[in-house]
């Protein structure tokens, strides 16, 4: 498993969650974010700004098998999330300090802030007993927090 592959798993697998009410109104976009120049993450927030869509932008990045789940995100959308979930932890947007990360976007890691960048270490990519029940506790765990959120 890489961080890539489980970001595609988690998203399929929470879209299989959601209500079909739900499912119409949520787009999914894999963008190139951690690429040098962006291309793919800007056409999708110029599109959202020039259609004045009133989007809800989710960041999954290094997420890998999602054992110490973060959350980011602003103080209402903390409020909201606070309470539901005692293994996820909660963060102030503001610590990250990204130009392409809105602020009332969420980013959700299981990586290390580090120099205005999520990394996760190497030897954690290269587990190959990832504990699968852990993981998917956690996967359930943030898909219910996103789809609140989402709502």
């Amino acid at each position: 498993f890489v961080r890539n592959t489980l970001s595609v798993i988690f998203m399929v697998d929470m879209c299989r969650k959601m209500t079909s009410q739900q499912r119409k109104k949520t787009v999914f976009a894999f963008t190139d974010n951690g690429c040098e120049n962006r291309n793919g993450q800007n056409m999708l927030l110029k599109y959202i700004k020039d259609n004045q869509a009133h989007a809800k932008v989710i960041h999954l990045d290094c997420i890998a098998d999602l054992s110490s789940p973060v959350i980011y995100a602003n103080s209402k959308i903390i409020k909201k999330l606070e309470g539901q979930d005692q293994e996820l932890i909660l963060k102030s947007i503001d610590e990250l300090d990204y130009a392409h990360i809105g602020k009332k976007d969420i980013v959700i890691t299981n990586g290390t802030v580090k120099q205005n960048s999520i990394e996760i270490a190497s030897e954690k990519l290269m587990e190959k007993n990832f504990d699968l029940d852990m993981m998917e506790k956690n996967f359930n765990s943030v898909q219910k927090s996103i789809i609140n959120f989402a709502s």
